[in-house]
């Protein structure tokens, strides 16, 4: 098996496309053989060349099977990884079962039941494994060597919160890296799960103060993961700050593009802000404030060039004179103000 992997590593075979193909190649082997199985075997006398097929599309199955083993034995798992094994253990089942129906062991409507009862049984063991929870603590994506806390971020729910939980109970010793990695992705693993994925507008405070209104809805394990990240949080972003500063990390910035003031034909006057926030993922709250009235005004996050974020928004003034500057509210509690360069 590891000669296997040495090789592919050596041809400089792309793995995501070697594993893709074998699939598309098991799909469409699959769906012919099983058509032509079902036309030829009623003709007794070609019984064997639907022995032959169904060999066949078994040999092709054992083929993918050892891609997707190779595939999650170097790399991990994924959800679609998961869902594969089951669709090939499914595959398995029909092959196995249309066998004992070309051999008169089982009768058509026989074969159906099987059917039914094979893919309710691998629905109802999905559900029992909890699949993302087993992604997350039993065997973790893995890119170029290290484990892809940004797809587990973007893709996991709550039943994966344990990586986060279970590896960063002790900050102070061990792959500082790694966890210095997840805490960083830990902004974006809440937005996608309670913010819509947006971390330049995500509120920490809120998300963790707010209270379930029905307890019948409730899900004990989803309450059980937030209540243990939100009492950690602030331990974490500590040790975010402590290793940003220990390893020279830049803490980010922000630019202003424009604050112009603008007045209006009815008397109104007001200040666009306009803003670019540089290495700054994860803020709680953006805003431009006016320093003689003490008015905030929340901006509007855009996307920049070069994938950079943006902020826009306005701001009432009563005279030229007011003095209006612009601040970004990090989820650490620091504020930032942008400045012109």
């Amino acid at each position: 098996m590891d000669l296997q992997l040495a090789k592919l590593i050596l041809e400089h075979m792309f793995v995501k496309a070697y594993v893709r193909e074998g699939f598309f190649q098991l799909l469409i082997a699959s769906l012919i053989g099983l058509s032509v199985f079902y036309i030829l075997k009623k003709e007794l006398s070609k019984s064997f060349l639907t022995l032959f097929l169904l060999t066949e599309i078994f040999l092709v199955s054992l083929v993918a099977g050892e891609r997707v083993w190779l595939y999650q034995y170097q790399f991990g798992l994924t959800q679609i990884r998961v869902w594969g094994i089951f669709f090939l253990l499914f595959l398995f089942k029909v092959i196995f079962t249309l066998l004992l129906n070309l051999k008169s062991k089982v009768n058509d409507n026989t074969t159906w039941q099987i059917y039914i009862v094979a893919f309710s049984t691998l629905i109802f063991c999905a559900g029992l494994i909890n699949i993302d929870h087993l992604i997350a603590t039993v065997r973790p994506p893995v890119v170029d060597g290290k484990i892809d806390v940004t797809y587990m971020a973007n893709n996991l729910s709550w039943d994966a919160a344990d990586l986060w939980i279970n590896e960063l109970k002790d900050t102070k010793t061990g792959n500082l890296e790694y966890k210095y990695n997840l805490v960083t992705n830990l902004g974006l693993y809440i937005a996608n799960l309670e913010n819509h994925g947006s971390t330049y507008t995500l509120n920490i405070s809120e998300i963790c103060n707010k209270k379930s209104t029905d307890w019948l809805s409730e899900n004990i394990s989803v309450s059980r993961n937030k209540k243990v990240i939100c009492e950690n949080y602030e331990i974490w972003m500590n040790f975010k700050r402590d290793y940003e500063n220990t390893h020279g990390i830049p803490n980010g910035s922000c630019k202003i593009l424009d604050k112009k003031l603008t007045i209006g034909s009815d008397g109104r006057s007001w200040i666009n802000c306009n803003i670019q926030v540089i290495n700054l993922p994860y803020l709680s709250n953006v805003y431009c404030e006016n320093q003689q009235r003490h008015v905030k005004q929340t901006l509007t996050p855009y996307m920049y060039q070069n994938g950079n974020n943006g902020f826009y928004g306005t701001i009432d003034v009563l005279n030229s004179n007011d003095e209006v500057k612009v601040f970004v509210h990090t989820e650490t509690g620091s504020n930032i103000e942008c400045l012109p360069s």
